[in-house]
């Protein structure tokens, strides 16, 4: 047999005894991020199982036991399956509270699956004692097994395993009986594309081989520009330029979408720099930030290092966020960070106004903003009642007053602006004026 991890299983057992900041407890729990590590550089893997086993219904028994208990009954649990694991000749992995993941060497699958339900029937009759009370509780489960057999022609990612297994582990329930299935998707020719994307793009990141491309944002009035957005483009080798539709979920997954958005503000701040240096006149760029980063302790600080490296103005630099993730995750943090962006001059755009469920005027009461991506779906149509229209158009004059600039988004044809310019808003982007281009387009056009 192959081992799955160059050292071998025993060398992965004792890689946790010899470094205990990677247990979650003295059970001797690996982490999720232990077993990525362990399983990214395999190139063989045979005669090798990965089940993920989810304690059921763990918000309902917390509600009965509270958390202090429900953390013991977890603990007893999750020592049973590392007793399992290692009786094996493998290893168990924290994957949160109530999943845990096993990886072992098998012989037989029959052999297996019917060894790992005799485990299962073990853990559904736990009880334990707290002072004098003895309690028990028949507890379910739900597994899902997949059986690494793979040759040096196709070895999938282990995070695209994962996720898929937690996915079809979610499709499969979390209820009053204990459940489980083999998985089979890594026969699935789309996953085997969906796998063959995520390396391309990991390569690809490696290769730096994401760029920024610009579409202008016109003043309707003047048809001049006003403003640029940068998009990020794949310039894949073989498949030419792509859009974020065929790579941003991957990058999301892969966590890169971090990294992406301070490498894109970088870019900008390097090509403003450029220009201010060969004396040109620019517009400001519009850069977009994931809600992810908004999250990070250390994004506020990389990206004043950033602006402040390139010593430019940000009156120049406009960083844009989705109006869902400022609508429902409002804090006094969030508005912490807009406030000391907009301190150092950097203005606030507010994308997607009113293309969703989250859409609140009210917000512009309280946090500042500086320009507002409109989507076209605002703006009424023909058979619009009056009542529709009055408010459109007291909208854009609010926004005027309060000093919002307002930009229609996916301004196609004269139709279009027409409309956007009917209801008062100030500037467009889209087809109708200039598609997404290089830099070396873009500086024709602006300079």
């Amino acid at each position: 047999m192959i081992n799955f991890f160059k050292s071998g299983m025993a060398d992965r057992q004792k890689s946790v005894k010899d470094n205990p900041g990677s247990t979650e407890d003295p059970q001797l729990l690996g982490s999720r991020d232990l077993l990525e590590k362990e399983y990214s550089d395999a190139d063989v893997i045979t005669n090798e199982v990965l089940a993920i086993i989810q304690l059921n219904r763990f918000n309902h028994l917390n509600t009965i036991f509270g958390m202090e208990m429900i953390e013991t009954i977890v603990k007893i649990i999750s020592g049973l399956i590392v007793e399992y694991a290692e009786r094996l000749g493998g290893k168990a992995y924290s994957l949160q509270m109530d999943l845990i993941a096993v990886v072992t060497p098998y012989g037989e699958r029959d052999t297996f699956l019917e060894g790992l339900q005799e485990q299962v029937k073990k853990m559904e009759e736990v009880n334990f004692r707290d002072e004098d009370i003895v309690y028990s509780n028949h507890y379910t489960f739900t597994y899902i097994v997949y059986f690494l057999d793979f040759d040096k022609s196709y070895v999938p990612d282990i995070k695209l395993i994962l996720d898929n297994m937690l996915l079809k582990l979610k499709q499969i329930g979390n209820g009053n009986s204990t459940r489980g299935e083999v998985y089979n998707g890594a026969g699935d020719p789309n996953w085997r594309l969906l796998d063959s994307l995520s390396r391309e793009v990991k390569r690809g990141w490696e290769n730096r081989e994401f760029i920024p491309y610009y579409q202008l944002i016109y003043e309707l009035k003047t048809s001049t520009p006003v403003g640029a957005e940068l998009l990020t483009r794949w310039n894949h080798p073989e498949r030419g330029i792509l859009t974020p539709n065929e790579f941003l979920s991957v990058l999301e997954k892969q966590g890169l979408i971090l990294n992406l958005d301070l490498y894109m503000l970088e870019e900008a701040c390097k090509k403003i720099k450029n220009w201010i240096e060969e004396e040109l006149v620019t517009v400001p760029i519009t850069v977009n930030i994931s809600k992810l980063n908004l999250h990070r302790e250390d994004f506020l600080p990389k990206v004043l290092d950033i602006v402040k490296r390139y010593d430019i103005p940000g009156v120049l630099l406009i960083l844009e966020i989705e109006e869902s993730i400022i609508v429902t995750e409002l804090d006094s943090e969030l508005i912490h960070t807009i406030n000391e962006l907009r301190d150092y001059g950097i203005q606030i755009s507010m994308d997607k106004f009113a293309a969703t469920e989250y859409s609140s005027l009210n917000v512009l009461r309280y946090v500042p903003i500086d320009m507002i991506k409109v989507n076209p779906s605002f703006f009424p149509g023909e058979d619009a009642d009056r009542r529709e229209k009055i408010f459109v158009r007291n909208v854009f004059r609010m926004l005027r007053d309060l000093g919002i600039r307002a930009v229609a988004e996916r301004a196609e044809t004269k139709d279009d602006i027409a409309k956007f310019e009917k209801y008062g808003c100030e500037c467009a982007q889209g087809f109708y004026y200039s598609k997404p281009m290089c830099d070396e387009e873009f500086e024709k056009i602006i300079f």
